[in-house]
Formats: C-alpha cells, structure tokens, sequence
C-alpha cells in the first residue's frame, strides 16, 4: 500500500520533475549526466530532485497524519534519498 502511494505522488509530479526524479533514482543515473541528457545546468537537475523529494515527503506525512494506521515502508532507492538530504 505504501509502495502504492509512493508511486502516485510520483506520478503527480511535475512532468520534468518527474522525468529527472526517476533518471536520478531508478535509473541512476547522476547529476551531470542527466543535465547533459536533458540540455540543463547540474543546479537545475539538483533543484528538480528537492522538490521532488519535498513533496514526496511532504505527501507521505500528509497521508500519515491522515490515517493513524498507515505506516510508510519506503523502497531502499528512496529511503537512503529522504535520510540524506
């Protein structure tokens, strides 16, 4: 059900933000390469992953303050981005 819910909120992005959100996460790729893929400076690829995880985060919490026995199990990609940053 989290996974579920993870992968709507990431759906809803912002098209290129979703688009530099999954390069940089699923498929791995790093700041550099994906601004040299897309033709964007590394800051914008930077700023387009922040937002992305604030309103990841920022959903999830909404969604955990909403319903008291929703617990969020994030996929390992994920978690490791929200601790460290």
């Amino acid at each position: 059900e989290t996974e579920k819910a993870i992968f709507e909120i990431i759906e809803r992005l912002p098209p290129k933000c979703k688009q530099i959100f999954i390069l940089s996460r699923k498929e791995q790729m790093n700041n550099k390469e994906i601004a040299a893929l897309l033709e964007l400076s590394e800051k914008t690829i930077e700023n387009q992953i922040t937002i992305a995880i604030r309103i990841i985060r920022e959903s999830l919490n909404r969604r955990r303050s909403s319903e008291p026995g929703f617990k969020i199990v994030l996929l390992p990609w994920l978690a490791l981005w929200l601790i460290n940053n």
